[in-house]
C-alpha cells in the first residue's frame, strides 16, 4: 500500500513538472508575439498616417503662432478619424500626435495632438521628454517602435513613430500612435 502512494505522488510530481515547464515558454512565447503583432499595428498605423497628412496643412500649422488654426483642425481631424476607424478594429489608440525634434536629448516637440479627451490636449510647443526608451535613441526621421514599453507619469505605453517627409524628402515632423 505504501509502495501504491508513493508510485501515484511521483506520477502526479512529475506530471506537474512536466505540465509547468512547458506553460512557461508557452506563456512568454504568446506574450512576446503579442507585444510585436501590437507593435506592427502601431507602426502601420503611424506609417499610414504620415502618407495622409497634407504637407501644406502641417507647415502652416507649424508656423502659426496661434493656438488653433484652420489647418490645424484639418489634421487633428484626419487623426482623429483614423484613431475611430483603428477601435472598431479593436486597437485601443490612446492618443496620435505629430511632434518633431526638441533641442534637447530625447525629447520631442508637440506640434498637433488629437487626443481622446480634448482636455487633455498637449499645447503647441510644448517639450515632451521620452523616459523609458531603455537606453534606446530617439530616433525621429525613421520608422520605428521601441523594443518594450514607453512608462512615464502617465501610464505604460507601445508607441509606433513615422517620419512625416514632404515631396522634396524634407522631413516634416513624426507622427506617434500611442497604444495603451
Amino acid at each position: 500500500m505504501q509502495y501504491c502512494r508513493k508510485l501515484f505522488f511521483t506520477c502526479i510530481s512529475v506530471g506537474l513538472i512536466a505540465a509547468g515547464s512547458a506553460i512557461f515558454p508557452i506563456y512568454y512565447e504568446a506574450k512576446r508575439q503579442l507585444f510585436d503583432q501590437l507593435s506592427s499595428q502601431a507602426l502601420s498605423i503611424a506609417a499610414s498616417l504620415s502618407l495622409q497628412i497634407p504637407i501644406s496643412s502641417l507647415e502652416e500649422s507649424a508656423s502659426s503662432p496661434s493656438s488653433s488654426t484652420e489647418a490645424e483642425s484639418l489634421v487633428e481631424g484626419i487623426l482623429r478619424r483614423e484613431r475611430t476607424i483603428q477601435r472598431k478594429h479593436g486597437v485601443f489608440i490612446e492618443d496620435i500626435v505629430i511632434v518633431r525634434p526638441s533641442s534637447r536629448p530625447e525629447s520631442v516637440e508637440v506640434l498637433i495632438d488629437a487626443p481622446l479627451d480634448s482636455n487633455l490636449k498637449i499645447p503647441r510647443g510644448k517639450i515632451y521628454t521620452e523616459r523609458g526608451l531603455s537606453g534606446e535613441r530617439l530616433d525621429l526621421k525613421h520608422l520605428f517602435s521601441p523594443e518594450g514599453f514607453v512608462r512615464d507619469t502617465y501610464g505604460t505605453w507601445l508607441i509606433g513613430y513615422a517620419p512625416i517627409y514632404d515631396t522634396q524628402s524634407v522631413y516634416m515632423g513624426t507622427i506617434m500612435v500611442i497604444i495603451k
